[in-house]
């Protein structure tokens, strides 16, 4: 009922011993490897803030050139609705110009200039 425990031997103490230096070398080797751990998450840190530095910088530069792009292209965006009016009265136009472009043809507005009269 009541083993009786071995007794310690030789061979047990060397095995044990073993034991305790192959924990040792793991305990060391896990060291290791949450050192490089920590030391390639730092690089990788600092390697992503300054990419993220260097953006802000290209951004701040940039915004000047897209404010005076956007200015220029104002009145040629303002001009699209009275295309697609026009595709509205000429459907060839509407098919084959705006369709290209995909935009769709809008119905004329009721202010259009008032055509000449011709006299007969």
């Amino acid at each position: 009922m009541h083993d009786s425990p071995t007794p310690f031997s030789a061979a047990n103490a060397a095995e044990v011993e073993r034991l305790r230096i192959r924990v040792s070398e793991l305990h060391g080797m896990i060291r290791l490897i949450l050192l490089g751990l920590i030391i390639t998450t730092t690089g990788l840190c600092l390697f992503m803030y300054r990419q993220a530095k260097l953006l802000r910088y290209q951004i701040l530069a940039q915004r000047e050139t897209v404010a005076r792009a956007e200015a220029a292209v104002a009145p040629a965006l303002q001009m699209i609705p009275r295309f697609q009016r026009i595709g509205g009265i000429h459907p060839d136009y509407a098919s084959n110009i705006l369709a290209q472009f995909g935009l769709q043809s809008l119905p004329p507005s009721n202010a259009a200039p008032a055509q000449p009269v011709r006299s007969k």
